[in-house]
């Protein structure tokens, strides 16, 4: 059974987020996909030198291109429902997905964090659509195996917050913070799965 605990003010730790058996089946589905290479984490930085990282998506409309991406069946049953589950709790209302996908960033030999990002939009500049705070985004960030890395959730109520990389753990956190992901020294890769939802 899984353990919450709040980090901060809108900000949620679980542990043991799935049972073995789904863990082990999406462990399992992620090691036998095909990843994509991309050179940067945030396009929209100006960084001289960041490490490039792997990703792969399942579920994502793509406002750019007018172009969506749907799960394979297999994704679907062994990643997107035990997430939407998950999200959705005993609650009878249903939770719509907005993306679901996994990154893979290879080791490195110190730490390297990316540079802070909102996952959609920068809040402060979108007070012409006031419809985009009326509808908050929640980011769930899964850690999918054991290293020396983490995410970082700034300016919470209890300051910047580092999450480490525990596997089958998972922070839960609105939107509206920035955040930060990070490279790992001591596994082959950092896994991470990232849903982002309403």
């Amino acid at each position: 059974m899984f353990q919450i605990r709040q980090a901060a003010e809108h900000v949620y730790c679980i542990e043991d987020v799935f049972d073995i058996r789904i863990y082990q089946d999406i462990k399992f589905t992620l090691n036998n996909i095909d990843w994509k290479y991309s050179q940067q984490t945030n396009p929209d930085s100006d960084a001289v030198y960041e490490p490039g990282y792997f990703a792969t998506q399942f579920y994502q409309y793509c406002v750019k291109d007018k172009t969506f991406t749907y799960p394979t069946s297999d994704i679907f049953q062994t990643i997107m429902v035990p997430f939407l589950d998950f999200v959705q709790g005993t609650s009878m209302q249903a939770r719509v997905p907005i993306r679901l996908k996994a990154n893979l960033y290879p080791r490195t030999d110190k730490i390297f964090q990316h540079e802070k990002h909102l996952d959609y939009f920068n809040y402060e500049t979108r007070e012409h659509f006031p419809w985009l705070n009326s509808f908050p985004i929640t980011n769930m960030v899964y850690m999918v195996n054991d290293n020396d890395g983490g995410t970082e959730i700034l300016d919470t109520s209890e300051g910047d917050i580092m999450i480490p990389s525990k596997q089958n753990t998972a922070v839960i956190f609105n939107n509206q913070f920035w955040h930060k992901s990070s490279t790992c020294t001591n596994k082959k890769a950092r896994i991470t799965i990232n849903f982002n939802f309403l």
